[in-house]
């Protein structure tokens, strides 16, 4: 009966180690990003938390794609307010439906930003990426912060 509680105890700790970075990373992408879309747009909606994914892809003609990531951090919102706050019988479906969201905003983001950054450097926009790929998206929006005053070199 101990192992059992021990084992229970130790998902738990884990599944709120994992919320916690959840959490921190989204703090990051959202400070720096922001600060990168206000500077280019000149817009103060910037600000707003998600729907600044639809003002990125405005202001780098890309709609479709910025809507893409705007519905699957709505819908990965969602889904951890929901594990937060109901226990039933559907916390697998929720776990796997908030892994599954976070792949694919993970996809989206990672095109966006290789767009976004080829137009400001043309020349490293590989490497960068790879890099983003290999950080897990923890570098993109650092990399927005640090081009935001870089003109668009077309």
């Amino acid at each position: 009966m101990l192992v059992l509680i021990g084992f229970l105890t130790s998902i738990y700790i884990l599944w709120i180690l994992f919320l916690v970075c959840l959490t921190i990373y989204l703090l990051n992408d959202y400070i720096f990003e922001s600060i990168f879309i206000y500077k280019v747009s000149k817009s103060k909606l910037a600000f707003i938390p998600i729907y600044n994914k639809i003002i990125l892809g405005k202001t780098f003609h890309e709609n479709k794609l910025g809507f893409g990531i705007f519905l699957t951090d709505l819908f990965l919102l969602i889904f951890l307010v929901l594990s937060l706050t109901i226990t039933t019988n559907y916390d697998t479906l929720i776990f796997i439906s908030i892994i599954i969201l976070l792949i694919l905003s993970f996809i989206l983001n990672t095109v966006m930003s290789h767009l976004i950054i080829k137009k400001y450097l043309k020349k490293y926009v590989d490497i960068i990426t790879i890099i983003n790929v290999f950080t897990l998206g923890i570098i993109r929006p650092i990399t927005y912060f640090l081009i935001r005053n870089r003109g668009i070199h077309e």
